[in-house]
């Protein structure tokens, strides 16, 4: 029976991290590999009639829109792309848009109040049927140069709850560990983070880890080494340390950054 625990924000905050806060900005958009970072995500599903021509269409305008307003974030995109979703269970949704960075806050407050924002809104409203969540990242690991030079990219989604008898604390010195032997052998690896549902995720589980690639090859080519004897690591893991629903993958792309 799978264990869910509701944690408190001190908690969740030294679950994601133990470097602590930091002010470099090493991915852009006020964003760094080294500290916890804010998550707007949107999961949508295109109104009937429309595309994604159409939703990048009007990304553009709102692009400009968080520019005029100083409010700019990285925005990425996740399109499914091997889902868990098969015929008698198909996914429900057609992509989830991140907005990402120290000014998420103040982007919502703005596009509610201002008035050259009601149209955008409305605008919105007919491409898509969204549901947002408030989240935060961690990166665990970062090849900073990969990330920075690459738009689009393959990010391995796998949520997973805290096992009884372990604490959030147990699970950081597990990481540091994981995140250590990766950066000597990262493996096709560009990426790894944690993401922490915060506002509006009760139906989810505790976090999700997610690994970023630089391409499919190197997807199929990790998958193999762990074919080859890297499944001890993942079954020890997911054995002792958390209780993990499976790993899907979804196509990654930096649609814009500040």
């Amino acid at each position: 029976m799978k264990k869910y625990i509701a944690l408190s924000a001190f908690v969740i905050v030294s679950f994601i991290t133990s470097n602590g806060y930091a002010d470099d900005n090493n991915l852009g958009g006020g964003v760094s590999s080294n500290a916890p970072f804010a998550i707007n995500a949107q999961i949508c599903k295109l109104n009937e009639g429309k595309t994604m021509e159409d939703y990048h269409s009007l990304n553009d305008k709102f692009y400009k829109w968080t520019k005029k307003h100083d409010v700019e974030l990285t925005v990425v995109s996740h399109v499914p792309f091997y889902s868990h979703g098969n015929f008698n269970n198909p996914t429900k949704y057609d992509f989830i848009e991140f907005l990402i960075g120290p000014n998420v806050g103040k982007t919502w407050d703005k596009w509610l109040s201002k008035k050259d924002s009601e149209k955008l809104r409305n605008e919105w409203a007919e491409v898509a049927t969204c549901y947002v969540k408030a989240a935060s990242g961690n990166f665990l690991y970062a090849n900073e140069d990969e990330l920075n030079d690459r738009d689009l990219r393959y990010a391995e989604w796998n949520w997973c709850n805290i096992r009884e008898g372990k604490k959030a604390e147990d699970l950081v010195i597990e990481h540091n560990r994981i995140a250590d032997n990766l950066s000597k052998n990262p493996n096709g690896i560009i990426g790894w983070l944690t993401f922490v549902p915060h506002l509006g995720g009760a139906n989810l589980p505790t976090f999700a880890h997610i690994v970023l690639y630089p391409d499919v090859d190197s997807v199929i080519k990790n998958k193999m080494a762990e074919r080859n004897g890297g499944w001890k690591d993942r079954r020890d893991y997911e054995t002792e340390f958390a209780q993990c629903t499976g790993s899907s993958l979804m196509q990654e792309e930096i649609l814009y950054r500040p």
